[in-house]
């Protein structure tokens, strides 16, 4: 999920959230991010308990995707029903998914989901319960960003930051929660905005590159989704930065970082895990911690990638990372 400007808001083994009214077009967002994951090499899990293959396939051949590339690395699910309580069958068919190597993980209709697995998204026990079932062993397990698309209460006396059902909603997202709005409509013929403000960021990486707080609930603008439709069978689609924003990008915007992170990926072929990247580190080693938390930063900031997991030559499943073409440059 990443701007114009290259800022990211979706983090890598987390789980987020995007929750809005009806008609504030949170599953399109959602959709067209997946769209990108495909396009760009990656693959997706997409978990739908609200809507129906050929709506969902539709959405994502109209917006560039083709037939090929959705058959190769978008996995379509609709969940009928607890795997867990419903058979050895469903139970296997499940851990496979858990096994499975995604970038991104959508799960589409949450108070459906709560539904289908007979629990009660008001009730904060129930909720807990299903955030360890479902999105956060996804994210544990693939080490995929997951993001959940939730609605908002009617009213918004009172409705602040959080999606519908119970306060725990909050309390399971271990990486960013965002609200959609629309402020200016999308149809046929048209070009639609969608506000998007960020409520909850555990990392604190994409705060810092927010805008226009407000203490009434909590939230900062930090994007804009734009849908353009005004080209016959098309539907273009980009995410912005919000208006008045700018990004530098800078030696003093990386402060605090050491360039000797991305001075041993420079030079390393492949993937490079975090043991590597301490001991080659110069003028001095890193402490574990300390590489780790730069680390972090400089993939938020897209200087750097977590390579593929699950490979034969990481049969351990440990993060590696490499060099972008942005952290190529800044080294430049």
């Amino acid at each position: 999920m990443r701007r114009s400007d290259g800022v990211r808001l979706l983090y890598p083994g987390k789980v987020h959230s995007l929750h809005g009214e009806s008609e504030s077009a949170k599953s399109l967002i959602a959709q067209a991010e997946c769209v990108r994951v495909i396009k760009s090499g990656g693959r997706v899990l997409f978990l739908d308990f609200e809507s129906d293959a050929v709506s969902v396939i539709g959405r994502l051949l109209g917006m560039g995707a083709t037939a090929e590339i959705i058959l190769k690395r978008f996995k379509y699910v609709r969940p009928e029903f607890d795997p867990e309580t419903f058979g050895e069958a469903e139970e296997e068919a499940f851990q496979r998914h858990l096994g499975g190597v995604y970038d991104l993980i959508v799960i589409d209709g949450v108070t459906a989901a709560f539904d289908v697995y007979g629990l009660n998204s008001m009730d904060n026990g129930d909720t807990m319960k299903w955030g360890r079932k479902l999105p956060l062993r996804l994210a544990s397990k693939t080490g995929a960003a997951v993001i959940l698309i939730d609605h908002v209460t009617k009213s918004s006396d009172g409705r602040g930051r959080f999606a519908l059902g119970a306060q725990m909603k909050m309390s399971f997202l271990t990486g960013a929660a965002y609200t959609a709005r629309m402020t200016q409509q999308l149809a046929v013929g048209r070009v639609g905005k969608i506000e998007i403000r960020v409520g909850k960021d555990r990392e604190g990486l994409v705060r810092s590159h927010s805008t226009d707080f407000r203490s009434s609930d909590q939230t900062a603008a930090i994007a804009v989704a734009v849908f353009d439709s005004t080209q016959p069978s098309k539907l273009l689609y980009s995410l912005e930065a919000p208006s008045g924003h700018t990004l530098i990008r800078s030696d003093d915007e990386i402060s605090g970082l050491p360039r000797a992170v991305l001075d041993v990926l420079s030079t390393e072929t492949g993937g490079v895990g975090m043991k590597t990247i301490c001991a080659n580190s110069k003028p001095r080693k890193l402490a574990p911690s300390t590489a780790k938390r730069h680390v972090d930063n400089l993939v938020a900031m897209g200087f750097i990638a977590e390579a593929k997991p699950l490979t034969p030559e990481n049969p351990g499943r440990a993060a590696l990372y490499q060099i972008t073409a942005e952290g190529t440059a800044l080294l430049a």
